[in-house]
């Protein structure tokens, strides 16, 4: 395990910064969110989505941060103000007790684009972390029109089955690999760099779908040589690239909707990085830009190793059948 200092020393002094101070305000997300779950409230929104006070803390605490020390910078977020103003000094109390983390009872105006341009899912898989299974909290930031920076992480979820990703966080910066370890108290992080191993994965072949919204997509998945893992959450991009599941799938919406780029950016960067490929059910690639919506070509799918191998083309083979 290698210091956090240490791995930023590789980079240049601005994304060095932007990264210390990103992950450690998610080291301390998730131990807060733990510790806050079971007494979080919960409303639905306009969408029919859950969203909870520790999504909005989440939220206003990334804002304050940029609005403090990266004040030019951008970010693309899920969250209606409207409902952080109504929970802002609520947000503030609990962020003081179950995070230790000042929060200042204000909203702050941060633009949505900049040079750097954040995204943010404060809470994925709200569902997941009211029922204490595995959630993702999730944030990165564009340079110009690509990704740059993705991290996640995957509290411990004491009513999941044991896994690599639990208590993790995990980052990758484009070009330069990703890195996992685990969420510490004492807040002195150390990662190892995060590898996809390429070939020799046993049959069948475990992909996860979502635990929500899988559908059809998980009927198909349940035949031939696929064994389905329902999990909620971007979470599944890292169980993928830390050798735990050998791809996941997830289909368009079928009712016509659009996915949205905060659930897939920081994920999918960490993957790719370890060693993933990703791309449409139609093999193109994906390409990420600083827009909340992403649309897929029949769906996304990630895997481990590269396209040709044998789990890709059955793969593919499953998901174009018509």
């Amino acid at each position: 395990m290698t210091p956090l200092d240490k791995i930023l020393s590789a980079f240049d002094a601005a994304d060095a910064a932007r990264i210390g101070a990103a992950l450690a305000l998610m080291n301390k997300q998730a131990l807060g969110s733990e510790r806050y779950r079971e007494d979080a409230r919960c409303w639905t929104k306009e969408d029919k989505s859950p969203v909870t006070i520790a999504d909005l803390l989440h939220q206003s605490q990334v804002q304050q941060l940029l609005h403090d020390s990266f004040a030019s910078d951008g970010l693309i977020c899920e969250e209606p103000r409207s409902m952080q103003e109504k929970v802002i000094t609520e947000a503030s109390a609990i962020s003081e007790r179950f995070y230790g983390s000042a929060l200042r009872p204000e909203l702050h105006d941060v633009p949505e684009r900049g040079d750097v341009t954040w995204i943010l899912d404060p809470i994925d898989g709200t569902k997941g972390y009211l029922k204490g299974r595995y959630y993702a909290i999730a944030l990165g930031y564009y340079r110009g029109s690509a990704p740059f920076f993705g991290a996640m992480a995957v509290p411990h979820a004491p009513q999941a089955e044991a896994a690599p990703i639990d208590n993790a966080i995990a980052f990758a910066v484009k070009g330069h690999g990703a890195w996992m370890g685990l969420a510490r108290e004492d807040g002195q992080l150390d990662f190892a760099p995060l590898k996809t191993e390429q070939t020799g994965y046993a049959k069948p072949y475990r992909v996860a779908v979502s635990l929500e919204h899988g559908g059809a997509l998980t009927a198909a998945v349940e035949s031939g040589a696929f064994v389905p893992v329902k999990l909620d959450s971007q979470a599944k991009y890292l169980a993928v690239a830390a050798n735990h599941l050998d791809a996941y799938a997830r289909a368009s919406r079928d009712d016509g909707g659009t996915d949205v780029a905060w659930d897939h950016v920081p994920g999918a960067l960490i993957a790719a990085e370890a060693g993933c490929t990703i791309c449409h059910f139609d093999g193109s690639p994906v390409t990420f830009t600083p827009e909340p919506i992403v649309r897929f070509h029949g769906g996304m799918l990630c895997h481990r190793g590269p396209a040709g191998s044998d789990l890709s083309r059955t793969l593919h083979d499953l998901l174009n059948n018509d």
